[in-house]
């Protein structure tokens, strides 16, 4: 106690629930002890476990200690500042914490990493629950400097009792999430995540984000409704395929190499990541359907595409818009049922590739701009980050593509124009500025009547 003084250091202070429970027996609220732990106190001083025949004797020395230096918790005195998550300020990145305060925080750094692995990764809740402290494994370094990120698990669905092992490859941070949480894991517990009950966990979770300690760290709030693992692997999955460059997306966000080509689907084929991939695939088709719907319903409404391709694309909508009529005039009530009209649709969205900038209604490969450049006119797919949207005559652009043109333009205007711009590249963008003011010529023209 003398030394606590003599540093200035707050005396070792009682949770809640004790202070809770020394009230509920024979202390006084006003009790300048009430708050203490002086059972910490007697094992510092290698006295052991408090009694209350000792309080009488050290009530005075402890009530002079709390006048001069106060009470805090123990743990976190001297916690680091971090960045605000609401990006306005530092702040230590805990406040003092209570030996219960410290089992709740942990329990929810732990849940969080459960979460983050289940929404960024798609591994259902069965496989989830199947990490254990052995799983994060060693980084692989590849050639380039490049790294691969691994978790082990199992796949229990579907499979023989105990589950197939199997490996996932992950994103950086999913693999450090899994480590934390491996690391915290109470000593003797092999599995980390227990039943991996997500919506549990996340109720739970949303009421602590509204408590002082996550409010004060600038922690946003978990919108209110059910949450489980199913919604999360199925948002992951619809979000990937509704995405630009659809598979290209799940490569970039899945960290490998190519979607098809990586480790996870070549070693194991029918591993959890391929069936993962084979529901990204089904999403990016549902997507693609509804987009050529969706161009089908706005021909009608008399807006056209737009760009080099768009002349062969209006003549397919064209032939649906009039394989729709045919079937308005021979049976008003069934309209979207029509087959010839609904083959034509399933065939532009078969052919459709969505880009961040364009569409691409992959035809023909050797009408592929990006498929002649490359010198495969043989390919299945277009070339994706070779595309020359302005140039290429399987390309079209729909007004959800303006924003993208004009923000593209402006930048390449102003790069054109800077004195920190080689002569000869100022030569290149004042051409991909006139492309591009062309294309956003021909989107604000493109709402005009297709049929006159």
């Amino acid at each position: 106690m003398a030394l606590y003084v003599k540093a200035h250091t707050p005396l070792p202070q009682l949770s809640e629930s004790l202070v809770s429970r020394r009230l509920a027996g024979k202390w006084e609220s006003s009790d300048p002890l009430l708050a203490v732990n002086i059972d910490a106190l007697f094992r510092e001083a290698d006295i052991g476990s408090f009694h209350w025949a000792h309080l009488p004797h050290i009530r005075h020395s402890l009530e002079d200690a709390v006048a001069d230096v106060g009470v805090e918790y123990a743990w976190a005195r001297d916690a680091v500042l971090v960045q605000k998550a609401s990006n306005d300020g530092l702040v230590p990145w805990t406040l003092p914490l209570s030996e219960n305060d410290l089992h709740r925080l942990n329990h929810y750094v732990c849940g969080a990493s459960m979460v983050l692995t289940a929404a960024i990764t798609g591994m259902r809740p069965s496989e989830i629950a199947e990490l254990s402290t052995r799983s994060p494994r060693p980084v692989v370094h590849l050639p380039g400097g490049g790294k691969r990120f691994i978790l082990g698990s199992k796949i229990i669905k579907r499979r023989r009792f105990g589950g197939d092992p199997d490996e996932w490859v992950v994103l950086e941070s999913v693999h450090k999430a899994v480590e934390t949480a491996a690391e915290l894991a109470s000593l003797g517990k092999d599995h980390i995540f227990g039943a991996a009950n997500i919506g549990s966990f996340v109720d739970n979770f949303r009421s602590w984000l509204a408590e002082p300690f996550a409010v004060r760290l600038g922690l946003a709030h978990i919108p209110p409704g059910p949450v489980n693992g199913r919604m999360l692997r199925r948002a992951l999955s619809i979000e990937i395929g509704n995405r630009p460059w659809g598979l290209f997306a799940a490569k970039y966000h899945l960290k490998h190499a190519s979607v098809i080509t990586t480790e996870g689907y070549v070693a194991r084929p029918g591993g959890a990541q391929a069936q993962f991939n084979r529901e990204v695939l089904a999403s990016e088709s549902e997507h693609r359907l509804h987009l050529a719907r969706q161009a089908v319903d706005d021909y009608r409404a008399g807006k056209v595409p737009a760009g080099p391709g768009a002349r062969q694309l209006i003549e397919q909508l064209k032939l649906a818009d009039e394989a729709l009529r045919l079937e308005e005039v021979a049976s008003p009530k069934v309209v979207k049922s029509d087959r010839a009209a609904e083959n034509i649709i399933r065939e532009i969205a078969a052919a459709l590739h969505v880009n961040v900038a364009n569409y691409c209604f992959f035809r023909d490969p050797k009408q592929a701009l990006c498929l002649r450049l490359a010198g495969k006119t043989d390919a299945k797919a277009p070339l994706t980050a070779m595309c020359d949207s302005a140039r290429c005559g399987q390309a079209s652009f729909g007004p959800e593509h303006l924003q993208i043109w004009t923000n593209y333009t402006a930048n390449t205007e102003a790069l054109a124009h800077s004195v920190a711009t080689a002569p000869g590249e100022r030569i290149r963008l004042r051409l991909e500025v006139k492309r591009g003011k062309e294309v956003i010529r021909q989107i604000k023209d493109s709402t005009r009547d297709p049929q006159k």
